[in-house]
């Protein structure tokens, strides 16, 4: 959507390149940015590698199964990686296993 904003100019990947740089926009991927901290990290969580779902320690935090709140975005994926972490400058973490 941020791409669609900018079509009035010419070159709209430097403008969020540069917007990045500045720290308007969060970059969490190539071609994937965050633009404030009102995006739930679970939508983030599934947009940063695909295929994957949310599961393990955070599945069963949010479904009341295990005591403890989760504060670690745990994903499944068939990727090949054994193990992959991104950490954005929110300070959310997410595992893709």
């Amino acid at each position: 959507m941020l791409k669609q904003d900018l079509t009035a100019y010419k070159a709209p990947d430097m403008k969020m390149k540069r917007m990045a740089d500045r720290r308007e926009v969060i970059k969490l991927k190539k071609n994937l940015y965050k633009t404030g901290p009102t995006v739930s990290g679970y939508l983030e969580a599934a947009a940063i590698c695909t295929p994957s779902y949310l599961s393990f320690d955070y599945a069963l935090s949010c479904h009341g199964l295990i005591p403890e709140r989760a504060k670690i975005y745990t994903s499944a994926t068939c990727r090949k990686r054994k193990k992959k972490t991104f950490r954005n400058w929110f300070g959310n973490i997410y595992i893709y296993i």
